[in-house]
């Protein structure tokens, strides 16, 4: 790695007791000319870099998309987790510092690059070169992923990541809730059609006028979590409610079950600003749909 490299390390190991992510962004961005790629990459010609924050020395966050590592794999790759009154850490994130793709990679394959990698799918120990994922080792640590292509890499990882067993079995019906299931779709269309629905439609757009203001401004949070969890709880609660108000959200999907389903906000919307409102429900076209889910 090159002296730019160099000091880049250098400055986040002086700068071991930041204790937030944009401290430590700015602080970087004062020394080095980076250009921001998306929500999550900095980089210069030299290296990139993902900034991370925990309260603890926990390290599950999503890091980066495979299909963005992809870009800078050919230069040192780093992330950097900030801790909340710990020191913080640095680690080196190229290919062959990651065990799998844990985080939305049920499609992963070597010609479909898929899928984000989490704190801990980073390799802390290289067993194999008697090396540690740490600042002392990052030169002969990428001298020892130069010797590996990214084709190489990406196998292994296919390999690993359709390897990771289920921790629970999907979900298997009896016919009497497939037929409760397949009868959903005309539920739907009843409910569209009832003066129930347009209560609450009212209502729904009637909360949303009245906090516009807050959710422009949520709207340029980075953090797709945060962003979803502030404008949600600004919609759904009442005025009492929206002044330090905690949402438990219990959103994850094993890889043994057929996924989480979330409406599209476009989608929504574009619902909320037609008038009158239209029901479109098919219900062939969703019972094929549910059909499709099941077979997943």
């Amino acid at each position: 790695m090159n002296k730019t490299v160099h000091e880049f390390v250098r400055l986040i190991e002086n700068n071991q007791g930041v204790n937030t992510k944009e401290e430590m962004i700015d602080i970087v961005r004062q020394k080095f000319a980076m250009v921001k790629d998306g929500r999550a990459v900095y980089h210069t010609d030299f290296f990139a870099v993902v900034f991370c924050y925990s309260k603890n020395n926990s390290f599950s966050n999503v890091v980066l998309s495979l299909s963005k590592l992809e870009k800078y794999d050919h230069i040192p790759c780093f992330a950097v987790l900030v801790k909340k009154d710990l020191d913080n850490v640095i680690y080196l994130i190229n290919t062959t510092f990651l065990d799998k793709i844990s985080h939305s990679s049920n499609d992963l394959r070597v010609n479909n690059i898929r899928g984000s990698f989490l704190g801990s799918n980073i390799r802390k120990e290289l067993a194999e070169i008697g090396k540690r994922n740490q600042p002392a080792d990052f030169d002969d640590l990428f001298s020892y992923h130069q010797g590996f292509t990214w084709q190489e890499n990406i196998e292994r990882l296919v390999e690993s990541t359709n390897n990771i067993k289920p921790n629970k079995e999907k979900a298997v019906l009896d016919e009497h809730e497939k037929d409760n299931l397949f009868s959903a779709p005309s539920r739907a269309i009843d409910f569209v059609r009832s003066e129930d629905y347009n209560t609450l439609l009212d209502d729904l757009r009637n909360r949303c006028e009245e906090v516009k203001e807050a959710i422009l401004v949520a709207s340029h949070i980075d953090n797709v979590n945060i962003r979803g969890r502030l404008i949600e709880v600004l919609i759904t609660s009442n005025q009492e409610e929206r002044k330090n108000t905690t949402l438990l959200q219990h959103h994850w999907a094993g890889k043994g079950t057929r996924g989480v389903a979330q409406f599209n906000g476009k989608t929504i919307n574009e619902l909320l600003n037609e008038n009158p409102f239209v029901n479109r429900i098919d219900a062939e076209d969703s019972k094929r749909f549910l059909k499709e889910l099941l077979e997943r």
